[in-house]
């Protein structure tokens, strides 16, 4: 018997679950609370995990034709000398390289166009408001006053989760960690090969090649107290935030003069323990378990939860039993992800001109080939 499955938000996790589904043959329906396709953010990385992911819904080729490809992370101090080079598991294909950066707007036409290619059309501009698990089912109340029926709803809709609110209330929020990010997409700059993070007082930026001449540009800093900045003084805090770094960071830094292409955020977290479900309603991705940027691994664990979901959830194993499989085999690897994500930022962040010249010249070169190595290995690990 086919299952009807709904897929509650529309972006990268919630469009690699549908897409999973229905090419295991399952009945889906999407929804999407904006009433087009919106994307935040600038670019990603997808490490071998996420191409992993992207093999399985058959877009390895159209994600590698759209971005720009690498093995390799080099790791500066702020002034721009190197403290190791690191190489990442070829886990996809073993022909291509490990990494692959994409421009977020990119990935999100891909999955859309794959979508829609396979018959689904996302219902734009719809909220589920009302979710309650009857019997051997799941009755949606939606914000256009329709009703719908499903044996099954993955809440795949955001740090903001609205599904996961109407499941446990207000418990499980996003925490802010007193890091925030900005970042800005600009033309590459000469020597921008691989992903290149430069460690400086407080802070690190990111140098994020993607395709087409272009790159990401991003810092990190630490902002006690979520310092919340007008728009119209994005530029000169900034300005501020990106001093103190050396080498290609500084030459970069030095050309933005355009704010309106700045986005800025602050960076939160959604820890959750088991269960990530109630009654025939499952939550994957951020709302679940959305971790900060450190690790590069947020879309790439929202990916994989939607490979997972689509195998057990399209299967003949009954509907409780396979929300718990799900959760047992998703919750030791997203609290890995979460973990190492903490750690690696608390290394990045550390302030004090005496610690970051103890973490630059003698921590970090002994530590970070062998960091590397352990989360790779844990990566390339079956799902």
């Amino acid at each position: 018997m086919t299952r009807c499955i709904l897929v509650v938000g529309a972006g990268i996790g919630g469009l690699t679950a549908a897409i999973a589904l229905v090419n295991r043959g399952a009945d889906v329906e999407i929804i999407e609370k904006y009433p087009e396709s919106v994307v935040y953010g600038v670019g990603l990385c997808q490490p071998g995990n996420a191409l992993r992911a992207i093999k399985d819904i058959g877009l390895l080729d159209e994600c590698y034709a759209n971005g720009l490809a690498s093995d390799f992370t080099e790791w500066r101090r702020a002034s721009g000398s190197l403290i190791a080079k690191t190489p990442h598991s070829r886990l996809a294909d073993p022909t291509r390289p490990a990494y692959n950066n994409i421009g977020r707007p990119a990935l999100q036409n891909i999955l859309l166009k794959e979508a829609r290619r396979l018959g689904l059309k996302p219902r734009m501009g719809i909220t589920a408001d009302q979710i309650e698990t009857e019997g051997d089912g799941v009755n949606v109340t939606f914000s256009d006053g329709s009703h719908g029926q499903y044996d099954l709803v993955i809440g795949a809709d955001g740090i903001r989760s609205q599904t996961r609110r109407i499941l446990f209330g207000e418990q499980f929020e996003p925490v802010y960690t007193g890091h925030a990010v900005w970042r800005i997409a600009m033309p590459r700059a000469d020597g921008v090969d691989n992903n290149m993070i430069y460690f400086g007082n407080g802070k690190k930026a990111g140098l994020i090649p993607l395709s087409d001449g272009k790159m990401y540009f991003w810092v990190v800093v630490n902002r006690p107290g979520n310092k919340r900045i007008p728009k119209e003084d994005f530029l000169n805090e900034a300005r501020k935030d990106f001093s103190g770094f050396g080498g290609i960071v500084k030459g970069v830094a030095d050309t933005i003069t355009d704010d309106t292409k700045i986005v800025y955020s602050p960076i939160e977290e959604v820890v959750m323990p088991l269960p990530w479900s109630k009654g025939r309603v499952v939550l994957i991705g951020d709302a679940a378990h959305a971790s900060g940027p450190h690790l590069g691994q947020g879309a790439a664990m929202a990916m994989e939860d939607a490979v997972v979901a689509s195998e057990l959830f399209a299967s003949s194993i009954p509907i409780d039993q396979a929300i718990t499989k799900f959760e047992q085999r998703r919750f030791p690897r997203a609290k890995f992800i979460q973990d190492e994500t903490r750690l690696m930022g608390e290394r990045g962040q550390m302030s004090g001109r005496i610690k970051c010249f103890i973490r630059n010249h003698l921590i970090l070169p002994a530590v970070l080939p062998r960091s590397t190595e352990a989360i790779e290995k844990k990566i390339g690990e079956p799902i």
